[in-house]
């Protein structure tokens, strides 16, 4: 099973996001559009785990205690690869989000789960597999996420699909 860790957000916040990525369709002359189920901001990418271990990532979420976050994002961005970029909506540093992503990975690494964390760039993928020759400007957007989430990774009917295998409310205590 391929996990990762990351935040879920509203219908009504998706909604908003999908409204972005609608808005920036015009400009992408080539590309993958992210379904608007899948929306999420990854927290921690774990990788490839038998479903045996999933108990011991899900306790993992015991542990934490999430904080109420408002995620702030004015503009678009490229993460850049050797044959596609993927284009992504910048998330405004947070310290909360910054310390609720470094506890979590220190969980993960505390349990051997993962070896070390990387270097951490919150965003939101908005287009896969992206051309788009002029990368627009955006009308600032807020959203608020509901809870941080272990989700796995799988193709359904062919189609990227992210399914909560387990979660935990933020502003919820332990």
């Amino acid at each position: 099973m391929r996990l990762f860790f990351g935040l879920t957000f509203s219908k009504e916040d998706k909604i908003a996001l999908a409204r972005v990525s609608g808005s920036i369709d015009p400009y992408v002359t080539k590309g993958k559009a992210v379904r608007e189920d899948n929306y999420h901001l990854t927290l921690s990418f774990i990788g490839e785990v038998e479903q045996k271990y999933l108990d011991v990532f899900c306790s993992i979420l015991d542990r934490i205690d999430p904080p109420v976050l408002t995620l702030n994002m004015k503009r678009l961005g490229l993460f850049p690869s050797r044959r596609h970029n993927t284009l992504i909506l910048h998330v405004e540093p947070d310290e909360r989000l910054t310390v609720l992503q470094q506890t979590l990975e220190q969980e993960l690494i505390a349990k051997k789960l993962i070896a070390k964390g990387g270097k951490y760039k919150p965003h939101i993928t908005l287009f896969r597999q992206t051309v788009i020759p002029i990368v627009p400007m955006i009308e600032p957007i807020e959203i608020s996420p509901t809870s941080v989430a272990l989700f796995h990774s799988h193709r359904e009917n062919n189609l990227l699909t992210y399914t909560v295998v387990c979660e935990k409310e933020l502003g919820i205590d332990g």
